[in-house]
């Protein structure tokens, strides 16, 4: 059954267009400047630094 929506172009842009529209919204939310809290519980407030040292290794030819 999915297989044959599957096939129509139309469900497949119905499909991209849902999955825009759901990116803008998770980037909008994310770019806004307010504290309030978020409506999508994926996106959070905090944030993480690491202090990893980096090592370069090359072939030296």
């Amino acid at each position: 059954m999915i297989d044959q929506w599957l096939q129509h172009k139309w469900f497949l842009r119905f499909i991209a267009l849902a999955l825009a529209v759901l990116l803008y919204l998770m980037v909008a939310e994310t770019s806004s400047s307010n504290n309030a809290s978020s409506a999508l519980p994926i996106v959070g407030q905090s944030s993480m630094t690491l202090d990893v040292p980096v090592e370069v290794f090359f072939d030296d030819f």
